[in-house]
């Protein structure tokens, strides 16, 4: 999803196609796409562009000047976006939009080494898919949360970006407990027999 905002109208909200770019050696992998979105009958105008997809963090792309009735195209390289939101909704008016202690205990519950049988994930059927953050599955194409979703989740955190972006008109949601590097170590030992997870071994999302 894109928003477009400027302080004269407001923002407004326009659905597209924002494809990641999984094959490795491609010049954008690990990077968002997106080619042609219909913005109807935008005014000319500046407008901040947003880009939401689900189980990541809303991020603005900066300001740009839109012109109504041309294609307009957003400057720079495909951006990467932080994953881990797994229980954020970027499509109501009142979001999450950060990486906190819900999202842990999600993927946690989510993945092969869950410990509750996975009880929270499956509080809503959509845990499972967002959890897999490399959204590369196994075999049979099914979500598969594993160590590696695990590790991205950690380096995702550790850069420090745990609240998205939110365009004007949203509101943010009562902070979630933050997830600090105390929860985290002593949460380590839920993945019995998973491999120790670090923050640099990571291949992906970016």
């Amino acid at each position: 999803m894109v928003t477009i905002a400027s302080s004269a109208s407001g923002s407004t909200q326009f659905q597209g196609e924002i494809v990641y770019d999984s094959t490795k050696g491609d010049q954008y992998y690990g990077k968002f796409k997106a080619t042609r979105l219909d913005l109807g009958q935008t005014p000319t105008g500046t407008y901040t562009v947003y880009v939401t997809v689900a189980s990541h963090l809303t991020k603005s792309l900066g300001s740009m000047l839109i012109t109504t009735a041309i294609d307009n195209t957003v400057p720079g390289d495909p951006q990467g976006l932080i994953a881990g939101d797994i229980t954020g909704d970027g499509n109501t008016s009142v979001v999450n939009n950060q990486l906190d202690i819900n999202d842990y205990n999600v993927l946690i519950s989510c993945s092969i080494y869950s410990k509750d049988n996975h009880a929270t994930c499956d509080l809503d059927k959509k845990f499972l898919g967002l959890s897999d953050l490399e959204d590369n599955g196994d075999a049979n194409g099914l979500p598969l949360v594993n160590e590696f979703d695990y590790n991205l989740f950690l380096r995702e955190f550790a850069s420090g970006k745990t609240t998205g972006d939110n365009p004007p008109g949203t509101t943010q949601a009562s902070a979630d407990q933050t997830v600090d590097a105390t929860v985290i170590s002593a949460a380590d030992a839920a993945l019995t027999g998973a491999v120790t997870p670090t923050v640099t071994a990571t291949t992906g999302r970016q």
